[in-house]
């Protein structure tokens, strides 16, 4: 039996459909039924029983064969301000899973963020010294990672550092959509496109959402532990999506619209995972290219 914590989310539905094509149908799916319309992601996905997050922590003693467990259940939320939720739900919650993990000697992968890093003033590796969390979401992933880094376990316990994911499955996120879905979004309505004064000079390191999945895959079949980034180890600008877009999708104008202060300092304007430490555990997989992912993306979206 696999645990998918957060499967009805973005990252979950997918790793559920990563799962069910490799014929693992016996799957645990944990998460809360919301209002954004996450229900629409149980859409083809094959799985034994469903329980809500707080029910299966509070029944996890109870469910037999458990062999593996993918924790990607979280608030994700960049910009909620209840501290004492995240504390709740992204640390405490992830801290009791994997204690139980340890005492069953399950092993556990789960979400971790590159938001860690913050600004990225002082890189993107997976070390101390570069980590700079700028908001309470960032913090919560920061605290359960310094747990897991500063403790012993008798499991495999892995965080992933996601990048910037993107692709199909993410409609429900709302403001919390990738950049690149939300500008997908905005072209089916629009024949134009705002960016920001220096988008060709905002990079991020944009992972489409098979890879990461692939990623994941890989971790279930290979128990290691530790924190490792999840990112392609390159970067694009904001004005080369825009290029993609028009030149392959569709012709559209360019607005360019000032940087708003508010974000001054909160924003990050450079991203790229150093990857060496995933590449040396054996991942040799490629990474989709940002012009194929976006087109592949696109055909999934024309008819929302």
């Amino acid at each position: 039996m696999i645990v998918v914590t957060g499967g009805l989310g973005f990252i979950g539905s997918n790793l559920i459909k990563k799962l069910n094509n490799k014929k693992i149908n016996d799957i645990i799916l944990v998460d809360n039924i919301d209002k954004n319309g996450n229900y629409k992601n149980l859409e083809g996905l094959k799985f034994n029983d469903f329980y809500s997050s707080n029910d299966f922590l509070n029944n996890i003693e109870n469910i037999s064969n458990i062999k593996y467990i993918f924790h990607l259940g979280a608030c994700s939320s960049t910009t909620e301000m209840n501290g004492d939720y995240l504390y709740k739900n992204n640390f405490l919650y992830s801290k009791k899973l994997i204690d139980y993990c340890s005492s069953k000697k399950i092993p556990i992968t789960y979400a971790s963020s590159a938001s860690v890093y913050g600004l990225g003033n002082y890189g993107f590796d997976e070390e101390k010294r570069m980590e700079s969390p700028l908001n309470l979401y960032a913090a919560s992933k920061f605290l359960i990672d310094n747990y897991v880094i500063s403790n012993k376990f008798n499991c495999s316990v892995s965080g992933l550092r996601f990048f910037n994911v993107y692709g199909p499955g993410e409609k429900h996120k709302g403001d919390m959509k990738s950049v690149i879905g939300k500008f997908l979004d905005n072209i089916k309505s629009t024949d134009s496109l705002q960016l920001f004064e220096g988008s060709d000079n905002i990079y991020r390191d944009f992972i489409f959402i098979d890879d990461v999945c692939d990623i994941c895959m890989f971790f279930l079949e290979n128990n290691f532990s530790g924190l490792y980034n999840v990112g392609t180890g390159n970067k694009n600008s904001f004005m080369e999506i825009y290029d993609i877009i028009n030149s392959h999708l569709k012709k559209i104008r360019l607005e360019i619209i000032p940087f708003p202060k508010v974000l001054n300092g909160k924003y990050q304007f450079n991203t790229i995972a150093n990857i060496d430490k995933l590449r040396k555990i054996g991942y040799k997989n490629n990474f989709t290219k940002l012009k194929d992912g976006i087109i592949n993306y696109s055909k999934t979206i024309k008819n929302d």
